[in-house]
This record gives C-alpha cells, sequence and structure tokens, in this order.
C-alpha cells in the first residue's frame, strides 16, 4: 500500500497541461504530450531506474535523488534551474485553469460576481482575476509555511489528485450516459477498469489524510459550501422576487401600462431606456418601481437578459440574440403620441463565454432601427437588499449569514458589464430568505 502511494506521485503532474485545453485547444495540446511530454517522461523514469539498478543500496541511506544524482556533478546546478523554471511553467497553467473554472462558475451561477480582465483581444479564455490570484499567493505560501518540506506536501498531493481523478472518471460516466442516451449501468461499464484502479490509488493514500492529507479535504469542502450556499440563496432570491413582482406576465403587465398611457397618467421623456432583467417572461423590478414612483417612460424601452448555456461553451451567433417587439404597431393606443418601443431581447452565452451586454444592445438598436445618444441612454438595475424572514426559513443562520457576505461583496453589476456609472439608475427592494 505504501509503494503504491508512492508509485501513484509518478502519473500526477499531467493535469498541469491539460488545465490549458480550454486556452490552446485540444490538438496543440494533444502534439505536446504525444510528441514532447510523454516521450520525455519515459525516458526520464527509464533513465532513473536504470541508474538505481546500477547504484549500491548504501547510497539511499543518504536519501539521494535519481533525478538529480543521475546527472553530473558540474550539471546538477542547471538541472535544479530547469526542474524550477518547470514548476513555474506548470504553476502557471494551473492559475489559468483556476482563473478558467472560476469564471465558468460565476457564468452558472456558483460564485458571485468578481471582476474578470481580459489579457487577449483574439483568445477569450485568456483571462486574469485578481481576488483569485491573491488567493492563490496566499494559499501557496500558507502551504510553504505548513509543510515546510517537499515530502509532507506530496501526501497531501497524492490524496487530492487522487480523489480528482476518481470524481472526474465517475463525471466522465455520467457525461458518457446523458451524451450517448445509455442507462447508467451500461455507461459505467466502459469506465469500471479505470474507477478499479483509481480506487486503489485513493485507498493508498487515505493513511495520509491524517499526516497532511486533511488540509486539501478541508478547502475543497469550505469551497464546495461556498458554492451550494451561493447557488441556492440565487435560486431562493429569484423565486422571491418573482413573487413580489407587480406582474408575473410581462404581455399583461404591457396591457396595463397601456392603459395608463392612454388615460394620460404616464408621461413620456426623451431617450432610451435598458433595463437589466434575469428573465424577459416576466417583469424588470426596476421597470416596476420607475413606473410606480416616476411615473414616466422613455422613448424607446429595451429590456436585456443574458443567459448562459450551460451545456455548451461557445454559442453560434445564429442562435446569439432572439427578439420580442411590442411597439407602436402592435399596441392600442391611437393618439398622436405613440406608445414607446419595447424591445425584449435574449442574449445567450456559452460557459466560456464573457456575457458581454454591448453587443446585444447593438443588435437591439439595429432591430428598432434606432441611434440613441449614449447621453441620452439610461441603465436601470435592480439591487436586493437580504433580511432575515420572520417566518419559512429558506436557508437556516449560517447560511443566510454566508449569503448576505457573498451577495455584499459581489462585484456590482455596473462593474462587471462594464456600464457607464454615470448613466446607471439602480433600484432596490428588500429580500427576505
Amino acid at each position: 500500500m505504501i509503494i503504491t502511494s508512492a508509485v501513484f506521485l509518478s502519473v500526477t503532474g499531467a493535469e498541469a497541461l491539460y488545465a490549458d485545453m480550454g486556452h490552446f485547444g485540444q490538438k496543440p495540446i494533444r502534439a505536446g504530450w504525444c510528441f514532447i511530454v510523454f516521450p520525455a517522461l519515459v525516458l526520464n523514469y527509464l533513465g532513473q531506474g536504470a541508474w538505481a539498478l546500477a547504484q549500491p543500496a548504501s547510497e539511499f541511506a543518504h536519501g539521494f535523488n535519481p533525478f538529480f544524482n543521475m546527472a553530473p556533478s558540474w550539471a546538477q546546478i542547471p538541472l535544479v534551474v530547469i526542474a524550477t523554471l518547470a514548476a513555474i511553467i506548470a504553476s502557471q497553467a494551473l492559475i489559468s485553469g483556476a482563473f478558467s473554472t472560476t469564471m465558468q462558475a460565476i457564468q452558472l451561477n456558483f460564485l458571485p460576481r468578481m471582476r474578470i480582465e481580459r489579457t487577449s483581444d483574439q483568445e477569450s479564455g485568456q483571462i486574469y482575476i485578481p481576488i483569485i490570484n491573491w488567493m492563490l499567493m496566499i494559499g501557496s505560501i500558507t502551504l510553504v509555511l505548513q509543510y515546510k518540506s517537499s515530502e509532507h506536501l506530496a501526501s497531501a498531493y497524492g490524496i487530492a489528485v487522487s480523489l480528482t481523478m476518481l470524481v472526474t472518471t465517475i463525471l466522465f460516466g455520467q457525461f458518457l450516459r446523458q451524451r450517448f442516451k445509455i442507462p447508467t449501468v451500461t455507461a459505467y461499464v466502459f469506465v469500471a477498469p479505470v474507477i478499479l484502479l483509481e480506487v486503489v490509488f485513493v485507498g493508498s493514500n487515505l493513511p495520509k489524510i491524517l499526516e497532511s492529507g486533511w488540509l486539501p479535504l478541508t478547502a475543497g469542502f469550505l469551497v464546495y459550501y461556498i458554492m451550494a450556499v451561493w447557488n441556492k440563496g440565487r435560486q431562493v432570491m429569484k423565486e422571491k422576487m418573482s413573487e413580489g413582482e407587480t406582474s408575473g406576465d410581462f404581455e399583461n403587465f404591457l396591457d396595463s401600462v397601456e392603459d395608463r398611457f392612454v388615460a394620460g397618467k404616464l408621461s413620456r421623456v426623451k431617450g432610451t431606456a435598458v433595463y437589466m432583467t434575469g428573465s424577459t417572461k416576466s417583469v424588470p423590478m426596476a421597470l416596476a418601481h420607475n413606473l410606480k414612483h416616476n411615473k414616466s417612460l422613455h422613448d424607446h424601452i429595451i429590456v436585456v437578459s443574458l443567459k448562459v448555456d450551460d451545456e455548451r461553451a461557445i454559442v453560434p451567433p445564429a442562435d446569439r440574440i432572439s427578439f420580442n417587439t411590442r411597439g407602436p404597431k402592435f399596441c392600442k393606443v391611437e393618439s398622436h403620441e405613440e406608445f414607446p418601443s419595447v424591445l425584449s431581447v435574449t442574449g445567450k452565452f456559452g460557459f466560456r463565454e464573457k456575457q458581454d451586454v454591448y453587443p446585444v444592445l447593438e443588435a437591439a438598436y439595429k432591430e428598432l432601427g434606432i441611434t440613441p445618444n449614449p447621453m441620452e441612454t439610461t441603465y436601470f438595475l435592480s439591487r436586493e437588499t437580504i433580511v432575515r424572514a420572520t417566518t419559512g426559513f429558506s436557508l437556516n443562520v449560517v447560511q443566510e449569514k454566508l449569503f448576505e457576505v457573498l451577495n455584499r461583496n459581489a462585484l456590482s453589476a455596473t462593474a462587471y458589464f462594464n456600464l457607464p456609472p454615470g448613466r446607471v439608475v439602480e433600484l432596490g427592494m428588500q429580500v427576505e430568505l
């Protein structure tokens, strides 16, 4: 069992290569693995094995490292430099993977909004998330201070990687079941040999949990708990907000607005109003509040909803945007002052893509046949304040407090969608959880 756990470390490290799959694509990664990485690993391990067989047993009593000691004495320092550079390159791949995974979690509503910076105009996957970078730095320093040696760190690394491989294989079985529409048992028959091998690796690394393997397991549980609480809280908040909307059906709401407009209870103001909402089928809270308190309608009203397709990494341009127009030719207003054009537009993005509102707005302007003045365009956003419900709790006390902290520190929609701050109006409401 001990030997198996030690041998397992020789098959780790390839995940650093595949962490860049989303940035370079499948072909470069496959070519790099087949023609560079795999041959180099085979030669390296065979060389270390040959060196170890040629050495007397007394050499290993001093803790000699075959990797460095099989090289001549004059080449050991350059070899250390090369190994250090290789470690830096591998760390960069894992850092990029952490950025991509975090962005996808935000897109799929498992983490709050964070500031994401694009570092390339050609590659969508080239991103930088400052807060994740700082957290990785703090985590790396903590690991060095906690373990102090590579031997202790290897114990934590082994249990973390073996469990990750096992979970990935289980998820791959689910992918086979859904992709090829086959029974669950049939899907797992194909991956059973790999699962059995990985179960052996996990079992061999279990004794390391008490030594130092508890730390990555604890960190993984905390990340999972945060993601689960955020996702549950957002779903509950969405349900609560839909219950408090003026009208659940957008068409019925527009009918009532038209009646009030004909009766002279609503005034007309110049400019374009853009309302960001989670669904174009329901009434945006900001729109309902604006009509309730300001009693005014802009010349053009655009309701924008950005959706993430969790089954596609990139959505084709043909499926990107859909419209639902409601304007003067569809309404019943017969006065000389026509009812404003109302356009509902939905933009779909893949989980690897940035939710960019401006291409969606450009398509909406083209659909309406207008070229609005940026200084006459107002963006209306909704802001929620979390309060504790008196009865019928949706979250327990710990979850509610954690969700409140995450929601308070989430990046604002203004900054996330890069909207002009001077043209944004936020209308809020209290949501009981």
